[in-house]
């Protein structure tokens, strides 16, 4: 059996995980389970603010246990976290003050920086090791001291690139597809963007989606009764559901979109749930939007369940787990038409336009008017999630993927 080490950029032990760590944290949960040594190897960060505040205090790192995994935290290169707080300033107003070519220029600053990481690595006799997400620059950092210090072992990356968010002259990106053993793709779509734009041979690709674990979700009937809990507590009951997802970094989930669309459809017995955060005071909501903050584990499975409606017409989806999670309860999903979020959900979903609020309002106005279309949507998107992305379907993939 073999040594693997998963690399996070958050030590997130609310879990409240994005879609990229759940996909390692249940990748390691299944690989522990075949019997396979796995151990989680994380910065003490537990959000952002602390990666890139430059007075973050850090505790000595220590050794626990993770939904039964194996975490290794490591400290932060405090000197680096200066230029990470300026980047971070920088990507919010880039769009405004600054060209891309000057953005591209601070991605050497994204954190986190890990100290003694590739030391550890080598010493603990890792077989495999994976990193996921840019634009860390660990996913450069990293793997060129590995190859430095000759480690022996397979480094694999799943990159989660935003074929419209990032410049392809950007000499880090190259330098990782270069560096590392192999470079796991979750779309076809993102395949094709890497092999022509970054003249990556085709046998460094491997191109594999990302999944549920069905066993972690309750079956709808196995949760009625929190459903009716539920809807009696936010004073739901005969009314069209909608959920979205709010996030912190500027121009995605489409949250802002959504928001404006809903406050404009005439249909009286609608609600919009959002979630993704906790404190929306500088936000003016109607009456029928309702915050829930950031549920998580079975809190989040009954939201789902109780929604009718899921629009989440993000632009910056690399392969869009959550639409899986809405889709497990038969939901209908509204998302933005990008190439690969269209491979994904295909005639599952209803696609608006980017920067076209008629089409968003369009599709939304449709499925709170037609229920029967809403039933036929939810069951196609349940029976391609139980085809396609479940990790019993693909696992044997990624098996071969990490060379076990």
């Amino acid at each position: 059996m073999s040594k693997i080490g998963f690399i996070l950029p958050l030590y997130q032990k609310s879990k409240k995980y994005g879609g990229a760590t759940k996909f390692s944290i249940l990748l390691a949960k299944k690989l522990q389970k075949e019997g396979h040594e796995v151990e989680i190897l994380v910065p003490w960060a537990e959000d952002f603010r602390t990666v890139y505040n430059p007075f973050f205090n850090e505790p000595s790192p220590e050794i626990e246990t993770l939904e039964e995994l194996k975490i290794k935290k490591f400290r932060l290169k405090w000197y680096k976290n200066i230029p990470n707080f300026l980047f971070r300033i920088i990507f919010r107003y880039k769009k405004t003050y600054f060209k891309n070519n000057f953005f591209n220029k601070f991605v050497t600053f994204i954190g986190p920086h890990f100290i003694g990481i590739e030391e550890y690595i080598i010493k603990q006799n890792f077989d495999v090791i994976h990193l996921s997400c840019f634009p860390y620059y660990y996913m450069v950092e990293i793997p060129r001291n590995l190859k430095n210090r000759k480690f022996r072992g397979k480094i694999i990356a799943t990159p989660f690139f935003h074929a419209e968010k990032r410049d392809w002259s950007n000499p880090i990106f190259q330098e990782c597809f270069k560096l590392v053993d192999k470079i796991h793709c979750v779309t076809n779509f993102e395949e094709k963007v890497l092999r022509n734009n970054f003249k990556i041979n085709k046998n460094k690709l491997s191109t594999i989606p990302l999944f549920l674990e069905s066993e972690e979700y309750h079956a709808r009937e196995s949760i009625e009764n929190n459903i009716r809990k539920f809807k009696e507590k936010y004073k739901l009951r005969n009314k069209i559901i909608i959920l979205c997802i709010y996030s912190d970094m500027p121009n995605t989930k489409g949250f802002q979109e959504t928001k404006k669309v809903f406050e404009n459809i005439k249909t009286q017995n609608k609600v919009l749930l959002v979630i993704g955060k906790d404190d929306f005071s500088k936000y003016s909501f109607q009456k029928n939007i309702i915050n829930l903050g950031r549920p998580i584990g079975h809190d989040k499975n009954i939201v789902f369940a109780s929604c009718d409606i899921f629009c989440m017409p993000s632009a910056t989806e690399s392969f869009g787990l959550v639409y899986l999670e809405a889709w497990n309860y038969k939901k209908p999903v509204i998302a933005l038409d990008t190439p690969q979020i269209r491979e994904i959900l295909s005639e599952g979903a209803l696609f608006s336009k980017p920067n076209d609020l008629a089409s968003l309002k369009k599709n939304l106005n449709k499925l709170i008017s037609n229920q029967n279309l809403r039933i036929k949507l939810g069951n196609i998107g349940y029976k391609k999630l139980q085809d396609n992305f479940l990790l019993s379907k693909v696992f044997k993939d990624y098996i071969k993927l990490f060379n076990l």
